[in-house]
């Protein structure tokens, strides 16, 4: 029998304790969740009906609550008591008081922008897969689920406010950005490359964990490479914040946009670009000032290391 995985140092027992830290911190928070809302006025008859009632405000406020508290659950929670459990002199928790260079900050910012019309693309692509024979009613099934996330997420975005905004900032940024980066790219990347011995690995199999919790496969390879990138960027610097203000970048410009499309009505586009082959242009030029940007980011770290 091999006695290793009992190891308190263990990479297995450490996984093993992450994915249980995780799912007992997600039922509890759910289960809180829940009593709140019933102690503010909601009946057990009403969150059956939550998810086909967007254009309900109350309803509305009820999702965003339980979503809040879902990555609490799922995400922040589970980091903080992950980092005093891990906690050790050369656990990646010590580089959390590593302050942020603002020029990297803005190098950043234009890798998430030059990034979204390979991004689009890929998600185009990742739609068009069709799946057949005993995987047929899979896809159905993912489809549907799909088209409700979609229906929710729009919802969500569909603010009138500068406080509506802000909110959804909190919600669909922050929250996230800072949640999930400590969760996947600072406990289970770190565990990963000490279970298989090799970071690129480790980053790759963080990158598919990272988009299979998300629940939308078809939106599953953009979202993996997109994990697969802020990896990269943690792994590079040694500093946690720049993949969590990556994060953040792409998930705010999102909720920013929706919202000044929404008042203003600026025109579809920026979830289009990259998406038609004619596009090409667009594509081979964001793939460029990617790769020129990444290299950029790299090289300024390894200076820096040196």
């Amino acid at each position: 029998m091999n006695l290793s995985m009992f190891d308190p140092g263990s990479s297995k027992l450490r996984l093993l304790l992450s994915l249980l830290v995780v799912l007992l911190s997600l039922l509890v928070m759910s289960v809180v969740s829940f009593l709140i809302l019933l102690a503010l006025g909601y009946s057990f008859s009403e969150f059956s009906g939550l998810a086909s009632d967007f254009n309900n405000e109350r309803s509305l406020f009820a999702l965003k609550f339980l979503q809040l508290f879902q990555s609490l659950g799922l995400f922040v929670v589970p980091s903080i008591i992950l980092f005093n459990v891990f906690k050790r002199p050369n656990s990646y928790f010590v580089c959390l008081n590593r302050k942020p260079l603002w020029i990297i900050v803005m190098v950043i910012f234009v890798i998430v922008i030059v990034s979204l019309p390979l991004s689009n693309y890929l998600a185009e692509w990742n739609a068009g897969i069709k799946l057949s024979g005993v995987f047929k009613n899979a896809e159905i099934w993912m489809k549907e689920k799909e088209l409700s996330a979609e229906a929710l997420t729009k919802a969500f975005l569909n603010v009138t406010n500068i406080t509506g905004l802000f909110t959804n900032i909190i919600i669909m940024a922050l929250i996230p950005a800072i949640g999930e980066e400590f969760l996947f790219r600072g406990v289970f990347q770190n565990i990963f490359t000490s279970l298989f011995n090799n970071v690129h690995i480790a980053i790759i199999f963080t990158g598919i964990l990272f988009s299979s919790l998300h629940l939308q496969f078809y939106g599953f390879i953009p979202r993996m490479l997109l994990g697969v990138l802020f990896g990269y960027l943690f792994v590079w610097s040694g500093n946690i914040w720049y993949p969590v203000i990556a994060h953040f970048f792409n998930n705010a410009i999102i909720v920013i946009y929706y919202y000044i499309n929404d008042q203003f009505q600026v025109g579809e586009g920026m979830e289009d670009i990259g998406k038609q082959t004619a596009d090409w242009p667009v594509l081979l030029i964001s793939l460029i000032v990617l790769s020129v940007m990444l290299w950029k980011f790299k090289d300024h770290q390894t200076k820096r290391a040196d």
